[in-house]
């Protein structure tokens, strides 16, 4: 048993307080795992592009052996926009994908209409069966959780893209430092031959005023 408001504001604290994704998703997985008493999970994002194919994926209680999403089970979890759970739904290809992975429930995370990936929780340790407070908790923690996911992803991006305009400033700063070094070596040369050449003019001057 847990108490479903105070995991609710320790989620939304998380949330809060943590902006890299890798950081995010493994304090999130890492506390519902542990309050809900489940023994794998995973989160799977979709490339922000196209939405149709695995970007990112965060797993947790898998050890060595992940599950292999793929576009086509990933199609068919998306297709949905409620809680998942494997118990209630009759034989189908989405019932079989999820006994392939070993998923117990996906739940569809969604930011205004577009699909951004989703959770994944497998059994519970306790062998029971997930509760409607379970389910609760999950619907209630999805919108929140996927503008976290959003802002989290947008985030990385702008990270990426700093470092990569950083990158290019010191590129181009140090190809100015070699341009800079290039001309104060040429304005030497120019000073020596002008300095040799007016020496050489100097010397038949002088022999023929002599």
């Amino acid at each position: 048993h847990y108490d479903s408001q105070k995991l609710l504001e320790q989620l939304s604290k998380i949330m809060s307080t943590t902006i890299e994704l890798e950081l995010l998703t493994a304090r999130i997985l890492e506390k519902v795992l542990m309050e809900v008493k489940i023994t794998r999970g995973a989160f799977v994002l979709l490339k922000p592009k196209d939405g149709g194919t695995v970007d990112y994926v965060e797993p947790m209680g898998y050890g060595s052996e992940i599950p292999a999403f793929t576009k086509g089970n990933l199609d068919l979890f998306l297709q949905n926009t409620k809680v998942i759970l494997f118990d209630d739904l009759e034989e189908s290809t989405l019932k079989q994908a999820m006994r392939d992975l070993g998923i117990f429930v996906v739940l569809p995370l969604t930011v205004l209409d577009q699909k951004i990936g989703i959770l994944t929780l497998s059994d519970k340790s306790s062998g029971d069966i997930y509760s409607q407070q379970d389910l609760n908790v999950l619907e209630v923690l999805a919108p929140t959780l996927s503008v976290a996911l959003q802002n989290s992803r947008e985030y990385e991006e702008i990270k990426r893209f700093n470092i990569t305009l950083r990158e290019e400033v010191d590129r181009a700063t140090n190809d100015l430092q070699k341009k800079n070094t290039e001309l104060i070596e040429l304005d030497k040369l120019k000073n020596q031959y002008v300095a040799l050449t007016s020496h050489e003019l100097r010397t038949p001057m002088s022999a023929i005023k002599g």
